[in-house]
């Protein structure tokens, strides 16, 4: 309401909005990752399992 009556503080009072979503977003893909990228799909344990031993496997070979 207040920029309607200031129009030369709306930009102002605007600009926080786009910067708090932009955060969220941020903050979102940081924590699940890109949608639809396989990291949360139900074989991921098999894959962290296979990660894992292609790395003991490459660690006693060397």
């Amino acid at each position: 309401m207040l920029s309607f009556y200031l129009p030369s503080v709306g930009f102002w009072l605007r600009l926080p909005i786009p910067v708090f979503i932009m955060v969220l977003g941020i903050l979102y893909l940081f924590a699940f990752g890109l949608p639809y990228s396989g990291v949360l799909s139900g074989n991921w344990q098999e894959e962290e399992i296979e990660r894992e031993m292609l790395k003991l496997y490459r660690k006693k070979k060397a």
